[in-house]
């Protein structure tokens, strides 16, 4: 039904020879939803898998309005951030889809000591970024200059496999959404990148540190304005494989 409103849509535009809105900037990010189960929740309450679903939902916004946070002047912990987001992740987020449904188990991921079992589903949500912007404004954020991008010098140092480099540029252009990104010097172990923002490198930084998953290791090793020296790992992707030379292609 909403595919054949917006192919509907799309036609009126073509027809009436009105320019089509333009595309909405999405991130899009793995999250855990943990709700308790089914003998936790209090009656007429909402069913422990939609509760873990709105969670996982929550937990995406924030994640994106926590990186997008240090851009506004604001800081998550001590900023009226949820109250300006809303209780409805769904504003938010127009699509998602369920990786996994673990069910319902034994408590592990809560910490409430009075619920026995917890629903936890793993989920993939595409977060609008615009109405972020709005939320964060109406948090009292100051809207940033956007006039001119910053070109941001990456320096990946100890470097041990090409994996481990395609998992940070995974981290830049689709955890961050920096799609200018351009390696421009390598070398056995090292690599630079220019990365086109509108961050300064200490922010960059703070934003790749927030944006790591459990099993990426971010180590700042000297930073300024416009460079930023690191080492970077993860974990889950770093059997043994070609390292980085210079021959290989992004």
């Amino acid at each position: 039904m909403i595919q054949n409103r917006l192919l509907t849509a799309c036609a009126l535009f073509a027809l009436l020879g009105i320019p089509r809105p333009l595309a909405a900037e999405l991130r899009t990010l793995e999250v855990v939803g943990v709700a308790p189960g089914a003998e936790s929740q209090p009656v007429h309450s909402e069913a422990p898998r939609d509760a873990a679903l709105k969670a996982a939902l929550r937990e995406a916004v924030f994640r994106v309005a926590a990186e997008l946070a240090p851009l506004w002047g604001l800081h998550p912990e001590g900023s009226p951030f949820r109250t300006a987001l809303g209780e409805d992740p769904l504003r938010y987020v127009p699509r998602y889809r369920i990786l996994e449904d673990r069910g319902e188990r034994p408590r592990l991921l809560l910490d409430d000591p009075a619920v026995s079992t917890e629903y936890v589903l793993i989920v993939e949500a595409a977060v609008d970024v615009d109405p972020i912007r709005a939320a964060l404004e109406r948090a009292g954020g100051r809207r940033p200059e956007t006039s001119t991008a910053n070109l941001v010098q990456v320096q990946l140092q100890d470097l041990t496999t090409y994996a481990d480099y395609r998992a940070f540029k995974s981290l830049l252009v689709r955890d961050l959404g920096l799609t200018d990104v351009q390696s421009v010097e390598w070398e056995p172990g090292r690599v630079v990148l220019a990365v086109k923002c509108s961050w300064s490198a200490p922010q960059l930084l703070e934003a790749l540190v927030r944006a790591a998953g459990p099993n990426d290791q971010v180590i700042p090793l000297g930073v300024d304005r416009d460079h930023l020296l690191l080492r970077f790992t993860r974990t889950s992707s770093t059997a043994p494989g070609d390292a980085p030379s210079a021959s290989q292609n992004d």
